[in-house]
């Protein structure tokens, strides 16, 4: 057994050391046979060394191609997680808020960050001012009538223009058709001029936020305050104002930051300096025509209130003309909202972003951007606008024909009035009854006696002739009354029209959300609140008025006011202000702002009408209230008269009849004495 146990274990190497020891023939075998072992055994160890390296060397790489591999698919699986969720955001049909707050939340969970957050840009109030209820009333109509009678004309002369150029246009073509030419030719590019855009009174307000980020929503970003803020303007950027702001200040539409510490401008709401990086990327609004005409419609919301005029040159009136011949304009679109995000500790690790984050925030902000876009084209279909243009044109002609038939009216009654008039008693015959006594010297410092019982009664009966009856007062209460029921009979239309938005026009208010207000409808739905006397501190943002448009907002706001309140002027002052763009406008003469307003929001022109129609109902009411008491008091004064010469009357009887009885007493009396006299002289008679 040990034999066989040599020959398999040490066989090999013995015969080869006996073989190599015979073939050198050593001086000492068995020194060289040991030497020739141990350096055999000295290889195999080696050799071991070598394999037993090598097989763990494989086995690691092995090892690292396996997690290679399983990185590359978590890695693509990733990519395709991403790609898919940006796709997701993009084709989001919601509201603008669930839209941002899903692209807050894809943010937070495919980067290293420590929050992202969606800040609305929030334009300051067009019209905070309040107008008098009298202000330049005279020389405002003035101004509106020249403005309407202009663009009546400019656009008349317009279509002559427009017709004139397709007459040139066509012979221009059909002489191209004859030489052979090319139709049409090529036209030299047309220079554009870019709407500017001003932010300086814009602020930030954060409206969504990631998860773990809720508490700063609500919270607001502004710019520096002037030392006089009253008449001052905003002060430029300064360093506690936000870095984000420079965004829109600068148009550069994202800002990337690597370590917010070494910058000054970056504003940390807890006044405490963090460490991390920081990117925000602006979302732009669909560029359209509508939103061309806004920025001017905006500046032009006082433009019809007079202002001074240099001697020597004529008011500039807005003409459509000139519009029309202006220098085409390129919208880029406005910021709406702004995306944030950041790696600040403790929340992240304070470490800078990296290329592929920055790269997937901005790929995130553009899908969200497309797809606020793609829902603001959406928002008030052509057809909804066109039918609210009509409908709102259609109240205006009949409120004209109302009012034809309410002069009429007036001019009738003024008319049976003056035929009344005529039958009655002339002043100076009237005046004739006054008894004609010269009158009595008082001494200076002395009162007047108070007049004879004859004198009073002779001044109520003058006065009572000389009064005219009472069917002028009557008259105009039922002036005010016609006037009154056509004016109910408007502004009951007008609450039709407002009903028959239904709720599928809140429903596209609400969708605006919180970050794209309509500014126009904005506008008069504020004047509308407080037309009917909500509070201001309730509506005085667009998130607290979007709270307020429910399906039942027409039926539980408007339909539901109690229109024979009187009008509070202080109220109507700033409703006034709010829709001030739109006053004087007749039917038939439509200005192109009601079109603005049309497009801008499908409740804008019904609101328009009611606060019209409102404001004449309720000075009709006014009216209707002050003749009825008038008529009243008219009625009192005549019965206090009529009762005062009653009594005078009753006491003037009564006086006769004490004064008639007096004398049959007197009378009686002596007839009394005048007997036993007349006795006693016919007995002396007989005694003679």
């Amino acid at each position: 057994m040990d034999a066989a146990y040599l020959k398999d274990t040490v066989g090999p190497a013995l015969a080869s050391a006996c073989a190599a020891t015979a073939i050198a023939m050593p001086p000492d075998p068995v020194e060289y046979l040991g030497m020739y072992l141990l350096k055999h055994v000295k290889n195999v160890q080696v050799e071991t060394a070598f394999f037993d390296e090598k097989a763990v060397r494989l086995a690691r790489e092995q090892e690292e191609a396996e997690k290679a591999e399983v990185a590359a698919l978590a890695a693509a699986q990733l990519a395709e997680a991403k790609e898919k969720a940006v796709a997701q955001v993009r084709a989001l049909v919601a509201e603008p808020n669930e839209c941002l707050q899903a692209a807050v939340d894809v943010i937070s969970k495919f980067t290293e960050c420590g929050g992202a957050y969606a800040m609305n840009v929030v334009s300051p109030p067009v019209v905070d001012t309040p107008l008098e209820e009298d202000e330049d009333d005279d020389a405002l109509a003035e101004a509106q009538k020249a403005c309407v009678e202009q663009e009546v004309a400019d656009s008349a002369a317009l279509e002559e223009e427009i017709a004139k150029a397709q007459e040139e246009e066509d012979a221009a073509k059909a002489a191209a058709e004859e030489a052979g030419e090319p139709w049409p030719p090529e036209e030299e590019p047309v220079e554009t001029e870019v709407v500017e855009q001003d932010y300086s009174e814009c602020f930030l307000d954060y409206i969504v936020a990631s998860e773990g980020q809720s508490f700063m929503v609500g919270s607001t970003l502004k710019r520096g305050q002037p030392e006089n803020a009253e008449t001052d303007p905003p002060t430029p950027a300064t360093e506690d104002e936000g870095v984000s702001l420079s965004v829109l200040d600068e148009d550069t539409k994202s800002l990337e930051l690597k370590n917010v510490l070494y910058n000054e401008k970056v504003k940390h709401f807890k006044k405490f300096p963090r460490v991390g990086g920081y990117a925000v990327h602006g979302l732009k609004s669909v560029a359209s025509t509508t939103r061309k005409e806004l920025p001017e419609l905006l500046t032009r919301r006082n433009a019809y209130k007079p202002v001074e005029v240099p001697e020597g040159e004529e008011p500039k009136v807005y003409s459509v003309l000139e519009k029309a011949k202006e220098v085409p304009l390129e919208d880029p679109g406005r910021y709406r909202v702004m995306i944030a995000t950041d790696s600040l500790k403790p929340r992240a690790e304070g470490k800078p972003f990296a290329e592929a984050d920055l790269e997937f925030i901005a790929q995130v902000a553009k899908a969200v951007e497309e797809a606020l876009q793609e829902r603001e084209a959406t928002f008030v279909a052509p057809d909804k606008a066109d039918a609210s243009f009509a409908a709102y044109e259609a109240l205006l002609a009949a409120v004209a024909e109302i009012d034809a038939a309410a002069v009429e009216e007036q001019e009738k009654l003024e008319a049976e009035h003056a035929t009344k008039m005529e039958e009655l008693p002339a002043a100076e015959e009237a005046a004739s009854v006054l008894p004609e006594e010269p009158p009595v010297e008082v001494p200076e410092g002395e009162e007047p006696p108070p007049p004879t019982s004859e004198e009073l009664n002779e001044l109520l009966l003058a006065a009572q002739k000389a009064v005219p009856p009472i069917t002028p007062a009557e008259a105009l209460v039922a002036a005010a009354t016609h006037k009154h029921a056509t004016s109910l009979s408007a502004f009951m239309r007008a609450v039709e029209d407002l009903k028959a938005c239904g709720a599928d026009a809140f429903t596209t208010l609400i969708s605006h959300g919180e970050c794209n207000p309509p500014e126009l409808t904005y506008q008069v739905l504020k004047a509308a609140l407080f037309a009917v006397g909500y509070d201001y501190e309730t509506f005085n943002t667009w998130r607290k008025l979007r709270t307020l448009l429910t399906p039942s907002f027409v039926e539980e706001i408007f339909v539901a006011f109690d229109f024979n309140l009187d009008r509070s002027k202080d109220t109507w002052k700033w409703v006034r202000a709010l829709v001030k763009p739109y006053e004087g406008i007749e039917a038939g003469t439509l200005r192109p702002a009601l079109k603005v307003l049309a497009a801008d929001g499908v409740i804008g022109l019904p609101l328009l009408g009611f606060l019209t129609t409102l404001k004449r109902v309720q000075d009709d009411g006014e009216s209707l209230r002050a003749a009825v008491k008038s008529l009243n008091e008219f009625k009192v004064a005549l019965q206090v008269a009529d009762d005062a010469v009653k009594i005078r009357k009753e006491f003037e009887e009564a006086e006769r009849l004490a004064k008639e009885e007096a004398e049959r007493l007197e009378r009686e009396k002596l007839d009394y004495h005048e007997v036993p006299q007349e006795g006693a002289e016919g007995e002396a008679a007989a005694a003679e």
